[in-house]
């Protein structure tokens, strides 16, 4: 998926394009399929918009997301 993201393979990640180089910082592993990777990566990206996080996240402020920190913030209230 990195290679997508940075523009090495065709098909997907178009929205992270203007952010190009992307490092790995963190790999989460263990899913019984693609689409549920997917539906945790989209979960992870959109979290207010997300049903399981929504709620948990409704009192962060807006920057509470950003950077590395926020990411696993997130991530945390994701598991």
């Amino acid at each position: 998926r990195i290679r997508q993201h940075n523009g090495e393979l065709a098909m997907g990640a178009c929205s992270t394009r203007a952010f190009r180089p992307w490092d790995m910082v963190l790999v989460v592993h263990g899913f019984a399929s693609k689409a549920s990777a997917l539906s945790f990566e989209w979960a992870w990206q959109h979290p207010r918009k997300s049903r399981i996080l929504r709620d948990k996240v409704a009192g962060w402020k807006r920057d509470a997301f950003h950077g590395v920190k926020g990411k696993a913030r997130t991530m945390r209230a994701l598991l």
